[in-house]
Formats: C-alpha cells, structure tokens, sequence
C-alpha cells in the first residue's frame, strides 16, 4: 500500500512511492488522470478478478475503486 498525505487524481502522484507497479499501463487507461481524488493505493501482485463489484463505499474506510488488472513481467 502507498499512502500519500493529499488526496489527488494524479497518477504519478498517488503511485510515486510505489516500487514494484508499472506506471505506464495505468496512465494508458486513464490518460486524464482518476475521475476523483485518492491518498492511497494498494498493489496486489498474481491477482486474477473478473467480477462485477469495481467500486465499494463503506462508512469506516470510506470509499475504495478497483482500477484493473495488470500485466507484471
């Protein structure tokens, strides 16, 4: 997980710190950047998820999206 201090819809900004994440397919996706401001993103490695539920709001943790899955080489 990479936490960031200010919330922002900047991809490069929100995954600066993140070590083992190839930046370049999430910007292809979203080439104008996030549709909303985050402070955190989480990287699963040998994740395969094809179900339907891509955004999650929840009263403790707040609001969570699933951006998509990745190839890693």
């Amino acid at each position: 997980m990479v936490l960031q201090k200010e919330l922002t819809n900047k991809i490069e900004e929100i995954a600066k710190d993140a070590e083992v994440f190839e930046i370049d397919a999430l910007k292809r996706r979203y080439p104008d950047g996030l549709d909303r401001s985050y402070n955190a993103i989480i990287i699963l490695d040998q994740l395969i998820y094809d179900g339907s539920v891509r955004e999650v709001q929840n009263e403790m943790f707040g609001y969570f999206k699933f951006l998509g899955v990745f190839d890693s080489d």
